[in-house]
């Protein structure tokens, strides 16, 4: 009865905050310490969240690199003694709008190197990250929305791209976004709407051939 009403509990404890984020088109933070499978019960069967640093479930931190450039749902990334910040950077910008990020605390926080345990602390200071633990329980504090007439719309980027090739020369375009807002796939459709109207030869550069290679795959 314990295990079934907790499951319960956080399933609705997550469906408020995916339906927040989808509402705002943002990626929700969640800070748990529940068991992986109470965690992953929560989750709606037709949406199941990726495991990141745990093979046996999902992903380990070093296939979770090669998630970047892509895109996925709901993730649940195990803070534990392997926890690494940088993979975790990666995949993070790979979670889509209306999505949740789940940092499930799998061990002792005095396992935890001195990092880790900064960062938790850093996020039990910022009101914007939900927790669901044994010492904490918060509900986020939303910022309120940006005006909708400020959005820019992934098809305005685009037209800005093809501008710059068919406008004025010497007028470069400087495009920026957090990770997974989808830079490559504007990018990636610009040239092939180019590539339509004539023909032409496009050039992609990359710190390293494998980011190269993803940058293409993922337009």
């Amino acid at each position: 009865m314990g295990t079934s009403t907790t499951s319960l509990t956080l399933k609705s404890f997550f469906d408020d905050f995916i339906h927040s984020a989808t509402f705002r088109a943002h990626r929700q933070l969640v800070c748990v310490d529940y068991p992986l499978d109470m965690v992953l019960a929560a989750f709606d069967e037709s949406v199941p969240a990726l495991v990141i640093g745990d093979a046996d479930q999902g992903l380990s931190w070093r296939q979770a690199h090669h998630k970047l450039g892509q895109e996925c749902g709901h993730i649940v990334v195990e803070v534990g003694a392997m926890f690494n910040a940088e993979a975790f950077c990666a995949i993070a910008g790979c979670c889509r709008a209306g999505a949740l990020v789940v940092l499930r605390l799998a061990a002792p926080t005095d396992q935890l190197a001195p990092s880790v345990r900064r960062l938790l602390r850093q996020l039990e200071a910022d009101q914007s990250v939900a927790f669901s633990m044994s010492h904490l329980e918060r509900w986020p504090a939303y910022a309120s929305p940006l005006p909708r007439q400020h959005a820019i719309r992934q098809e305005n980027a685009i037209e800005a791209i093809k501008k710059v090739v068919t406008g004025h020369r010497r007028r470069p375009l400087l495009l920026t976004a957090d990770r997974g807002r989808g830079k490559s796939a504007a990018l990636g459709l610009a040239a092939a709407q180019l590539v339509m109207d004539r023909p032409r030869k496009i050039l992609v550069s990359a710190p390293t051939p494998r980011s190269c290679r993803h940058a293409v795959s993922s337009s």
